[in-house]
């Protein structure tokens, strides 16, 4: 029960629902052509539909992969501690030039 709670408190806090499109279907069918994964593939182009800023990922191998294809995927793949760093790291340069 407690994953079905976890699941609709973080469904209550999205800010944008997309809804399954033949179009979305055809991409993610496209995207097994590369050797994606059914659900990576799924996940993926829901993700490029969205206009997503970034796909954050744990999985080494879907990470490998989305590297090896970024000419073809849509949206930017990380690893979440890679991105946090960088994100941050971002900011804090940001900061530094506008004298903060």
């Amino acid at each position: 029960m407690f994953k079905k709670e976890l699941v609709l408190a973080l469904l209550a806090r999205a800010k944008a629902y997309i809804s399954s499109r033949p179009e979305i279907e055809q991409r993610a069918e496209y995207l097994m052509t590369l050797s994606f994964k059914f659900h990576d593939a799924l996940h993926l182009a829901f993700a490029e539909a969205g206009d997503a800023d970034v796909f954050l990922t744990t999985d080494d191998r879907l990470l490998r992969k989305a590297k090896q294809n970024s000419n073809v995927i849509k949206v930017g793949v990380e690893n979440p501690a890679i991105w946090l760093i960088n994100t941050l790291q971002s900011e804090a340069e940001a900061n530094e030039e506008n004298g903060n």
